[in-house]
Order: C-alpha cells, then sequence, then structure tokens
C-alpha cells in the first residue's frame, strides 16, 4: 500500500527495489534480527511473488510456506497498470531465476567482465521461465565523482569526465541498461554539474 501511495504521487514514476538484506549492523541499530541467508532468500522469493500478485490483480490470493493471501486488496490501485519490481543481488542460482520470474529489473554488482556472465545467467533462467530477456533492464548501483586532470583518485569511482565516460561504456558494453549513481563527495549542485557532461555522454 505505501508503494501505491507513492505511485500515486510520483504520478506513475514508482520503481519498488527488493532485496534479501544483507547488512548486519543496519538490522542490530533498529532491532531487527539478520535471518540465516537461506530464510532471507525464501522471504524475498515468496515476497516478490505476493507483491506481483497485488500488484497485478485485486483482490489477490497466495499460498506461500512464509506468506499467505486470501482474497486481499489492495486500494487504492497503482497509477500503474504494472509496477516495475527491481530485486537487487547478482546470485546465480535463486536471486537471478526469481528476477526470470517475478522482476522487471535486477541491479547487478561486479566490473564488466562479472556483469557480462551475470546477464548470461539471467538469459538461461529466462529461457526456462519462458520469459523475453529483455522484458528485464539490467541496471547498476555505482558510487561515482568527476575531478579535474590533476585531483587525486579513488579506485574506479573518482576520474575525469573521459574517464567516467569510459567506465560506463563498458558497463553498457557488458548488459547495464540503467545506471544509479551515488555521487562520492557530498552532492553539492558543483558535483552535479561536474558529472552532467558524463550523463549527456548517454543521453539518446
Amino acid at each position: 500500500r505505501m508503494a501505491a501511495a507513492i505511485d500515486e504521487l510520483s504520478n506513475g514514476r514508482f520503481i519498488l527495489g527488493l532485496g534479501a538484506g544483507w547488512n548486519a549492523a543496519e538490522h542490530a541499530a533498529f532491532g531487527f534480527e539478520l535471518p540465516a541467508p537461506k530464510e532471507r532468500s525464501d522471504g524475498l522469493e515468496e515476497g516478490a511473488g505476493l507483491i506481483r500478485a497485488l500488484f497485478d490483480r485485486s483482490p489477490a490470493s497466495f499460498d506461500g510456506k512464509i506468506f499467505q493471501a486470501k482474497d486481499a486488496y489492495l486500494h487504492p490501485r497503482p497509477v500503474q497498470d504494472h509496477i516495475p519490481i527491481l530485486v537487487g543481488g547478482s546470485g546465480e542460482r535463486r536471486t537471478l531465476r526469481l528476477v526470470a520470474r517475478h522482476a522487471d529489473g535486477c541491479n547487478l554488482f561486479g566490473d564488466p567482465p562479472a556483469i557480462t556472465h551475470k546477464v548470461d545467467v539471467l538469459r538461461a533462467h529466462c529461457e526456462v521461465e519462458g520469459r523475453d530477456p529483455a522484458a528485464i533492464t539490467v541496471t547498476q548501483l555505482s558510487e561515482a565523482g568527476v575531478i579535474d586532470h590533476g585531483g587525486d583518485r579513488y579506485a574506479d569511482v573518482v576520474g575525469t569526465v573521459d574517464e567516467q565516460i569510459g567506465r560506463f561504456r563498458a558497463l553498457a558494453d557488458a548488459g547495464v541498461e540503467r545506471v544509479f549513481v551515488a555521487l562520492h563527495e557530498d552532492g553539492t549542485t558543483e558535483q552535479i554539474e561536474r558529472f552532467a557532461p558524463v550523463i549527456a555522454a548517454f543521453d539518446p
């Protein structure tokens, strides 16, 4: 219902990101137990199926081992007929299979060779699930920043405009279609303006 409300507030621009969770310190800070990996993966898989059912039809029923729903209503309805679900994670056996079954996008981690391999695995899962891989958007969350030639670099995260363009071109060639950029420094207007030429290089 919160997702549907945000979709209304954004006039149909909402994307729901789901993941199994990983940050133990964050869970501890808020008093939540971090379950074992298998339990988290089970919950993510069933949760994505239930959420997809609620988004796509009303009433919706779902009979899982963890979650159950019987003739559940989601009102008010989202603006979008189909709210996109984006799943974060690169697990080849379960997470990417879940993406092929229920998701509209996946947020993959790693360098271009790793991304190329993960995309191949995702395509194989799509074939088994009878899903068109083109229906799933491949994304990556990337920290980035732009400096002048004389500045300090931080691994591949901070560099010149040309270096950042080359970095994101390599990701695009590996199969990444959309990048969520977290500015490495302070997120000021100056940072955004320095990064703008990188965005412009990929503007259709």
